[in-house]
């Protein structure tokens, strides 16, 4: 990513393009927790929250929904 200077002084970043990952929540987990540190295993629901509160998770499907 890019930073630019604003006006007031704080750094802002230039969004890339969003990329589409279609995957189960469970894989998703996994991935977070395989990145994190020994002893930070907490974070995972925090992360997995806040991608939840800033929309960046689309929920698409239940699992058990009929076809």
């Amino acid at each position: 990513m890019k930073r630019r200077r604003g006006s007031s002084g704080h750094s802002q970043w230039i969004s890339r393009p969003r990329i589409r990952i279609r995957t189960t929540m469970f894989d998703l987990i996994k991935a977070i927790d395989d990145e994190i540190k020994t002893g930070e295993e907490v974070l995972v629901p925090l992360v997995v929250l806040h991608m939840m509160k800033t929309g960046l998770l689309k929920f698409i499907d239940h699992p058990n929904a009929q076809k």
